[in-house]
């Protein structure tokens, strides 16, 4: 499933971009462990004598029966000599995505589950992960063969990192060439992000800012995780936005130039099939809805990561100057509606120095559109 993220720029003030990526996605159960699949972490040591970490990725799917097998094979292939287990927790899938995925029980850890989604799902991969780094790959995007060893080894010669990403390839359906419209390319198009180095205190001083490419580009590390996780649920979607937030803020992300995973655009994912029939206000509604959900989580489990660090927090979506924007458009009231309350919410951010509230204070005062 496309948990957003992608080549996010910050929303223009008090709108709803346009193009922007949506993030919005929405127990017979059983979990089938595989057959002999070793569970130990076995620590020879790897390239240059770093240590070989254990490493789990983890997918999570909803009706991509026609992928997710691609996407399983992609892992097969890695050319990584370390323990990996690969965790799928079908949420609700009702297409043949269990039959697809039958042959592979005794290489795969599996879990179908009722839908919830993805943060859900997520939490359920996590639940049963047990290697040292995480990595996320959704069920349509495909591994590099050399992804697995180049993050792997990222963290073992850098244990202090929370997050490494790197950049990603867009596909189309049949794996040829696109750009992000799904225009057939002669040459690659990557996604953009390169940010690296103490990235939650850069997001949260811009507003919950995206530094970071999709989510099948992103790995966490356990020691991040087990504060980060579980996710908030209540946000059916968006979860690599939540797990590369929240992750930033207990470490510094590296950054990998190389191009390690494909990111496959096509008729059946979410930020294309959102908008199907949609009118241009019930588009703008949908994303602000999607938007303004967002930041309210990442303020609530911000703080909730920052007080299991011992860090003040006090964050708010009012960080995001776009909030206002959101809320006016579904609330149906003019922007200047929000204004003491957006005051109120900038200056409790007890997390940023005084000075920086200031300024974001003075920033939303010159804002035209509150005054009048």
């Amino acid at each position: 499933m496309k948990a957003g993220g992608f080549f996010s720029r910050h929303p223009t003030p008090f709108a709803i971009i346009r193009g922007c990526p949506l993030l919005f996605l929405g127990e017979d159960s059983g979990i089938r462990k595989p057959v002999g699949f070793n569970r130990q972490a076995g620590r020879p040591g790897g390239a240059g004598g770093l240590e070989m970490l254990k490493v789990s990725v983890l997918v999570t799917t909803y009706n991509y029966a026609d992928y997710v097998v691609l996407a399983l094979q992609s892992v097969f292939d890695q050319d990584y000599r370390g323990p990996v287990e690969i965790i799928v927790v079908d949420d609700g899938s009702t297409d043949a995505t269990r039959e697809r995925l039958a042959p592979y029980l005794d290489r795969i850890v599996y879990v179908h589950k009722e839908n919830a989604g993805q943060g859900a799902a997520m939490n359920t991969a996590f639940n049963l992960a047990t290697g040292d780094v995480l990595m996320i790959l959704d069920a349509d995007d495909l591994f590099h063969p050399a992804k697995v060893s180049a993050v792997a080894d990222r963290f073992a010669s850098e244990p202090h990192l929370s997050v490494v990403h790197h950049r990603l390839r867009l596909i189309g359906p049949k794996g040829e060439l696109v750009n992000r419209a799904g225009e057939l390319q002669t040459e690659p198009v990557l996604t953009i992000q390169t940010s690296e180095g103490e990235i939650g205190d850069r997001s949260i001083e811009k507003g919950f800012r995206w530094y970071f490419n999709p989510a099948s580009g992103l790995s966490i590390s356990r020691r991040s995780a087990e504060i980060v996780f579980p996710l908030n649920a209540s946000l059916r979607g968006s979860a690599d936005a939540q797990i590369a937030f929240l992750a930033s803020l207990t470490g510094p992300v590296g950054f990998l130039a190389e191009t390690l995973a494909d990111y496959r655009i096509h008729s059946l994912s979410i930020e294309q099939t959102a908008y199907a029939g949609a009118s241009e206000r019930e588009r703008k509604l949908k994303i602000a809805g999607v938007y303004s959900a967002l930041r309210e989580v990442q303020a609530v489990e911000g703080n909730r990561v920052l007080a299991a660090l011992g860090k003040r927090g006090g964050l708010s979506p009012w960080l995001d100057i776009n909030y206002i924007g959101y809320r006016s458009l579904l609330d149906g009231k003019p922007p200047k509606a929000y204004f003491r309350e957006a005051m109120k919410g900038i200056w409790g951010i007890a997390y940023l120095p005084w000075y920086t509230r200031l300024r974001k204070m003075t920033r939303l005062i010159r804002k035209k559109i509150v005054r009048g």
